[in-house]
């Protein structure tokens, strides 16, 4: 087969970002310890990807972010209350089902012997390879992490990043801008929710307009199949041509004014980035991709990680079960991948839904900053005998303040909700636009945080109220960052950054 498809890079991603030193991979690691390692790994997917093809996006996402946190050392696979699992940019992640099997069949053949890690490597390689794309040699040899923390995965890129986000986050990992670019190219198979890019569509600059980087037709198109009264979870292809097959549409479709996530499309605007997709749309020689990933500094020694020969030692014999020990008392394997909601990050691939069940309800921490920092203010008006202006800014800032003791922003499964008091009492109706104040996720339109470094207002949009749309505007009186991570989780991503 022709290899034109340059995104060879992504199956040398694990030899970047492996947590060894490059001389304790090889191919063939496990030819005498366990000779059927591979075969099992590849027949195991094959069966996953015969009744779901989709199965192969969810897979090579499932290992980008596995190996873009700690190196490719399984530990997305663990489960725990602060595990990399339960970060946002993780919560759509699924194909665990295929890892727990191909793990479940090397246990009874060869126990304690491959690495999950090295499992997981192997099965994104057969996905792509089952697309339509390259096959290679996977050397293995992996270690298993020990230490598995969502906010090691804050460095995940997002579909909301600009170019030169996303050049840091890239840089931090030894990648350059063609490695950004090809990686970025795996978008070539898979979907995408709706919600992730139709502020794109429909609000992209909060005025009502579209985003102007997206052809006309391509416009119209995403526009059918994601109406602006809808609940956003309608699926897209990420590669309109051939959403199945592992090729170089994608990064034609980002020629073309047709990239569905707004970070894709971003690459056509930056002058370097742009000459690469421009070549990438042709023929390119595999050894120049490879030969770049392989010099990569990331290929350093980590005493954190281990290979274990008795996987119970920290986790069960299956990836995906669970048992705690004393000296790992945060890391124990995920159970219920299935459980998990959709969530948005660079790698949102695969089509079929994830099953959830009810998720838990989040209040964000109280925050009294913006009232001090108003009573503050007034108390230097004061100082300076301004008392006419010192008057309204300390009013607003005792108001401010008392809110700030008894108003709590409530997200329970399916609605955000302003509830008052200890006991959460219900608000009542709005005084301002008639109505409970309480809004189903599935009505937002659009929703910003305004700022993002010091947030200070949030605002909403939503046709829960009024079919043609109810804007809402609140002061921040609570904890920024978990606002915004609780907002990007239910109601999809907002166009700002998140607060630092």
């Amino acid at each position: 087969m022709e290899i034109k498809i340059t995104l060879l890079i992504i199956v040398n991603f694990s030899l970047i970002l492996i947590p060894v030193a490059k001389s304790q991979l090889q191919s063939g690691f496990y030819s005498s310890t366990c000779p059927k390692a591979e075969a099992t790994v590849r027949s195991t997917v094959e069966t996953h990807f015969k009744n779901d093809p989709t199965v192969a996006a969810a897979l090579l996402r499932l290992h980008f972010h596995d190996c873009f946190v700690e190196g490719c050392d399984g530990s997305i696979l663990i489960k725990g209350g602060s595990a990399e699992i339960n970060a946002v940019p993780n919560l759509g992640l699924r194909g665990f089902e295929v890892i727990d099997d191909a793990k479940s069949q090397l246990e009874s053949l060869c126990p304690g012997v491959v690495s999950c890690a090295d499992i997981l490597a192997l099965a994104a390689r057969d996905s792509v390879d089952l697309s339509s794309g390259p096959n290679w040699v996977v050397p293995t040899g992996r270690r298993d992490g020990r230490v598995s923390l969502a906010s090691k995965a804050s460095n995940l890129p997002s579909p909301l990043d600009s170019i030169d986000a996303q050049r840091q986050k890239f840089a931090a990992k030894g990648l350059d801008d063609r490695d950004l670019v090809t990686l970025a190219g795996a978008h070539t198979i898979g979907q995408t929710d709706c919600r992730f890019f139709r502020y794109r569509l429909y609000n992209f600059t909060t005025t009502g307009n579209s985003d102007p980087t997206l052809s006309q037709s391509t416009l119209t198109d995403f526009q059918k199949q994601c109406p602006r009264s809808s609940d956003g979870t309608e699926r897209v292809a990420l590669d309109k041509d051939s959403q199945l097959k592992f090729d170089v549409n994608y990064f034609k479709n980002v020629r073309d004014g047709n990239g569905v996530l707004e970070s894709d499309q971003r690459l056509w605007g930056d002058p370097t980035t742009r000459d690469i997709v421009q070549k990438k749309t042709h023929k390119f020689k595999k050894n120049k991709m490879e030969s770049a990933l392989l010099l990569a500094p990331k290929l350093v020694s980590n005493p954190s990680r281990e290979f274990r020969s008795n996987v119970r030692q920290f986790q069960s014999s299956f990836c995906g079960k669970s048992i705690a020990t004393v000296e790992f008392t945060r890391t124990d394997a995920y159970t219920n991948h299935k459980s998990i909601a959709k969530i948005t990050s660079l790698f949102s691939l695969g089509k079929k839904k994830v099953k959830t069940i009810k998720r838990e309800t989040v209040i964000p921490d109280p925050d009294y900053r913006i009232p001090i920092v108003l009573l503050g203010f007034a108390g230097g008006l004061v100082y300076g005998d301004n008392l006419l202006a010192a008057a309204p800014v300390g009013l607003l800032g005792l108001l401010l303040l008392f809110q700030t003791t008894r108003v709590r922003f409530v997200f329970d499964d399916e609605a955000l909700e302003v509830k008052v008091g200890e006991e959460l009492d219900e608000s009542g109706e709005n005084v301002f636009v008639g109505g409970k104040n309480r809004w189903k996720y599935s009505s937002f339109v659009n929703w910003e945080l305004w700022w993002p470094n010091f947030p200070i207002l949030v605002y909403f949009k939503e046709t829960q109220t009024k079919p043609e749309g109810q804007i809402h505007f609140f002061p921040v009186i609570f904890n920024g960052k978990q606002l915004y991570d609780v907002m990007v989780e239910r109601a999809g991503p907002s166009k700002t950054s998140g607060p630092n």
